[in-house]
């Protein structure tokens, strides 16, 4: 798996690529709480290249949008089918603002 933080004018986006499985859900997670030291306004997690999302993964990100959503930010996913499949079957999809391109929402 790899993950790359992109700094924006207005937020981040955090790509992942590969496997969000049981051996990178710690290093996900990591990221995902150093992306949420930088206060930024807006954040998205561009999910697009993920071929797996496991339940630990999911956790992850459901507890970013709630600290997000707590100080009143911006928080965006950008799915591919597994990820979209993991957060509909975990029934937390219709809680996130799902957009095509991250790069739309934060420029």
């Amino acid at each position: 798996m790899k993950l790359d933080l992109v700094h924006k004018n207005s937020g981040v986006i955090l790509r992942v690529d590969g496997a969000l499985d049981h051996a990178t859900a710690q290093k996900f997670a990591k990221k995902c709480y150093e992306l949420l030291s930088l206060n930024a306004a807006k954040i998205a997690i561009d999910l697009r290249k993920a071929d797996f999302v496991g339940s630990a993964s999911v956790c992850t990100i459901v507890a970013v949008g709630k600290k997000i959503q707590a100080r009143q930010g911006e928080y965006y996913l950008s799915l591919s089918s597994p990820a979209e499949q993991a957060l509909e079957f975990s029934g937390f999809k219709s809680v996130f603002s799902i957009v095509d391109d991250p790069e739309a929402v934060i420029d």
